[in-house]
This record gives structure tokens, C-alpha cells and sequence, in this order.
């Protein structure tokens, strides 16, 4: 993994896919991208929608 700094963005952490002696392939995806994740979760309140949010 690399991290490169690019000029008005923040810093990001890229793989290097492949290389050879032209071109470099870089994979600027997540780590986590294509994963599948799994979230364990807690209710902590439920309440009626309002005419609002009903709409």
C-alpha cells in the first residue's frame, strides 16, 4: 500500500496492482470495497414518522 498526497485533495492509501517497466496499475478502491461487512446493531429508540416524514 501507498499513500500519495495529491494536490487539493486529501491524502489517500492506494494498492499497486501491477507494474512493468512502462506502466503502473493502482487501485484507488477501498480496502474494504467488494467485502462483504457485517454490523451488529442496538435500537436505542423507536417513535411514530411525522406527516412529514410520511410523505
Amino acid at each position: 500500500m501507498l499513500r500519495i498526497e495529491p494536490p487539493n485533495s486529501p491524502p489517500m492509501d492506494v494498492i499497486i496492482a501491477d507494474f512493468d517497466e512502462t506502466f503502473v496499475t493502482m487501485d484507488f478502491n477501498h480496502p474494504l470495497a467488494g467485502r462483504d461487512l457485517i454490523y451488529e446493531v442496538v435500537v436505542l429508540n423507536i417513535r411514530e414518522a411525522t406527516d412529514e416524514e410520511r410523505q
